[in-house]
């Protein structure tokens, strides 16, 4: 791919809620918006970063094709579906926030940048492969299967993993070196959260090699992880709707072992089900549940899929959903 230099088009006001954020393409004079500015607080102190709004216009839309993806993982591709649905709004690939503690998270699948070897930092080890990289992060490349990044003449890895104490008394491991390059403030928005997201979201768009290994990096967390529920739960020959509701709630993280071998313990598929559809928090701020819209957009994908009967005549872990 031909050279691209992006030019990060700032707002004037860039602390403001909602200023909005462009990037322009030098060669070829093609704009597009970003995302917005938002605060966000949390245990770990008070954010300022980049967030994309469903209804904001002018953000390319690209959004995962189950259909597509099936010839590269199969029927997962149509497992996997609710989660993605309900994680990205309707499975956007270009999906960026930068306004958490993870720094950066990016993508259909929601990859934050702070778990060393997971998430984000797999999607960059797999896209620095592509021919098309130097085009958008030429600075960056593979060593030994690491990332790693060139600034003059020295070079140093952005996997060195940094044990981190949290204000709520837990340490936690984390890639502050990636984390820092993706973006560098956490208090602010600032110019180079927005080039990196505007590259990558660029990328994606222009480079389906980009779209595939994305979409099996994705694949290849909820699966690994998907192994571990299976033997924790005992979900093996088993309907592969109580697997995928059990992969959503873990990913998610609203409901834990407890919750899950409770709803697994009704005497009928339908009320295990049922009550894996309604596992959540509640309180008394949200005796309905903290995440109703969530559970209502994975249940509504799971009725497509079986009215699709894609289901039909599998068990989890047979030939059609090895694990």
């Amino acid at each position: 791919m031909a050279n691209l230099t992006f030019k990060i088009l700032v707002p004037s006001k860039p602390q403001k809620t909602r200023a909005k954020w462009r990037a322009e393409i030098e060669e070829t004079g093609e704009r597009f918006l970003i995302g917005q500015t938002v605060g966000f607080a949390d245990a770990d102190g008070k954010h300022r970063g980049l967030y994309q709004s469903r209804v904001m216009k002018d953000i390319p839309r690209l959004h995962y094709d189950r259909f597509t993806a099936e010839a590269n993982i199969g029927l997962w591709a149509h497992f996997m579906w609710p989660s993605v649905t309900a994680e990205s709004g309707n499975g956007h690939h270009l999906v960026v926030n930068t306004y958490d503690r993870a720094r950066f998270t990016f993508g259909f699948y929601q990859l934050a940048a702070h778990t060393p070897n997971q998430n984000l930092i797999k999607l960059f080890r797999e896209l620095l492969a592509l021919p098309s990289a130097a085009t958008y992060f030429p600075d960056l490349f593979i060593r030994n299967g690491r990332v790693h990044r060139r600034e003059g003449t020295a070079t140093y890895s952005l996997e060195k993993i940094t044990e981190i104490h949290r204000p709520n008394g837990k340490t936690e491991k984390q890639l502050i070196a990636f984390m820092t390059y993706l973006n560098p403030d956490t208090y602010n928005a600032t110019e180079r959260e927005a080039l990196n997201a505007a590259k990558l979201m660029h990328w994606l768009v222009n480079d389906t090699a980009a779209v595939n290994a994305s979409e099996t990096v994705a694949f290849t967390i909820m699966h690994d992880k998907l192994k571990l529920q299976a033997r924790a739960f005992k979900l093996t020959g088993k309907d592969p709707r109580l697997a995928l509701w059990i992969s959503d709630i873990r990913h998610q993280g609203r409901g834990g072992p407890r919750k899950i071998n409770a709803a697994l313990a009704e005497p009928t598929l339908k009320k295990q089900l049922r009550a894996l559809s309604k596992v959540d928090v509640y309180n008394s701020k949200h005796p309905n549940g903290r995440y109703v819209a969530r559970r209502k957009a994975v249940r509504k994908s799971i009725d497509v899929l079986v009215s699709e009967n894609r289901f039909d005549n599998v068990l989890l872990g047979d030939a059609q959903l090895p694990l």
